[in-house]
This record gives C-alpha cells, sequence and structure tokens, in this order.
C-alpha cells in the first residue's frame, strides 16, 4: 500500500478532517481487535458503522470532546517543547500519514528519520500508576505499535504528561507480535466494513 506523509496540512483543521473521513486511524486500532463479544464488540461495530456513515454522506462524523481532552490538546506544545529540551532533539509536526486509501496515523511528532513521539495528557493519579507500574496502557500500547506500522518507522517515544510532575518516558520498538495483530484485526474489521457498504447499497429506498 502507497503511504504518504502530509507534512503542511494543521491538525484539527478541515483539511485534515477531510483526509481522516472515513478512515480506520491508529488512535482506534485497539477497537478494531477487541473482543467479539460484549461492551467491546458493541464498540467495535459502533466504530465501524461512523466510518460507514462517514464515507455514505461525506462527513465527518463529530466526536465528544471532554475538558481533559482540551486540556491535553493545550499542554501538548508545552510537553513537546520540554522533551525537546530534555532530549536536545527536534520533534517535528506533521498533520496525518496516510497508508492506502484506508488507514490513516495523526502523529505527535516525527523525529529524525527513524522516530516518533506519541504524548498523552494524563491526570497525577495516572501518571503515578504508571510509574509504579511501569506499563504502558493497552490501548495506548496499539496505537503506537500502529503509528510504527502506518509509518514504517523504527521506534516511538511514548511520553505521558502532568504539568508540575515527572514525565512517563518510554522507548518502544518495533514489536513484531503485536504489529501482526493490528495488521490481522485491521484487515478483518475492513472486511466488515466493506460487507456493509455492499449491504447498503442494496437497501431499497
Amino acid at each position: 500500500m502507497k503511504r504518504e506523509i502530509f507534512a503542511d496540512i494543521v491538525q484539527g483543521s478541515p483539511e485534515w478532517r477531510a483526509k481522516r473521513l472515513g478512515r480506520v486511524t491508529a488512535s482506534e486500532f485497539a477497537t478494531t481487535i477487541s473482543s467479539t463479544f460484549g461492551k467491546e464488540k458493541t464498540t467495535k461495530n459502533t466504530y465501524m458503522l461512523t466510518l460507514v456513515g462517514e464515507r455514505i454522506t461525506g462527513e465527518v462524523s463529530e466526536k465528544y470532546v471532554n475538558k481533559h481532552m482540551d486540556r491535553g490538546h493545550m499542554l501538548e506544545e508545552q510537553a513537546r517543547d520540554f522533551y525537546s529540551l530534555l532530549n536536545n532533539t527536534e520533534v517535528a509536526q506533521v498533520g496525518i500519514i496516510t497508508l492506502g486509501d484506508e488507514i490513516g496515523y495523526s502523529p505527535d511528532g516525527l523525529i529524525g528519520s527513524a522516530g516518533l513521539w506519541e504524548a498523552k495528557s494524563r491526570e497525577p493519579h495516572i501518571l503515578l500508576e504508571l510509574h509504579k507500574t511501569q506499563r504502558i496502557p493497552k490501548k495506548d500500547y496499539i496505537q503506537c505499535q500502529g503509528g510504527l506500522w502506518v509509518s514504517d518507522r523504527e521506534w516511538i517515544d511514548y511520553m505521558a504528561y502532568w504539568p508540575g510532575m515527572k514525565p512517563f518516558i518510554r522507548r518502544l520498538h518495533r514489536d513484531k507480535k503485536c504489529l501482526i495483530e493490528i495488521r490481522s484485526g485491521v484487515d478483518e474489521f475492513l472486511a466488515e466494513l466493506h460487507e456493509t457498504m455492499e449491504w447498503y447499497a442494496k437497501l431499497e429506498v
């Protein structure tokens, strides 16, 4: 599949939203490979139908944004500056990286020719738990590995942060087993999406 980097598109802009329309994105890869039972199945089905709706209407669905997400977006620049200073490196911003016509990833930053940077705003109690357990949440881990797949890069620095606290930073390299799981899950998810599109096309009004 063809891989493209759209460096001049600003994340959050109408152009960026248009590029994401109907695409499976790395932030939801964990949803595509989730369980086929119970609540996870419901979430997976809702996500699939949302993308189908976007493809049919040509309009991006409105997603709920809470105060924590808003705060995270506002603090991301601060976190990027801190990370750059700490590591004496530049974090380049891009809009989106696409893989073929149906998959996308909007990284928080690119580092050199081989690295990525992923930032998460985490409240103090969650950040403390990360430091204690040294374990990255599964959804975040899958997003990071998915980003490595879509971008074809070698490593990603995961950074959880909160103002006034020590950040949690861990470098992740390509996890072959996880990458296989992601690819398989995304393929199955897209197959179901295509079947739903075909079903819809045959509906009689």
